[in-house]
């Protein structure tokens, strides 16, 4: 599951989860369309731990990478 739509099945704002792990919203809104928008972003390595852990490890690394799983 990416990050949007995660977003969007919790019905949190970007303010709301900016709060949850100490960035301002408009950051959220990078990470969110980091793929569909030109001014999109990935979480860095100092944050990436904090999102997943919010997002009880529903959105992962992957998720920002496009990587295939592997078995």
């Amino acid at each position: 599951m990416n990050f949007d739509d995660w977003m969007n099945k919790e019905e949190i704002t970007n303010e709301e989860f900016g709060r949850r792990i100490g960035l301002p919203p408009s950051r959220i809104v990078k990470y969110r369309k980091w793929k569909k928008a030109s001014y999109g972003c990935r979480p860095d390595d100092m944050t990436m731990p904090k999102l997943c852990k919010a997002t009880g490890g529903e959105v992962t690394p992957n998720d920002f990478y496009d990587l295939e799983q592997t078995k």
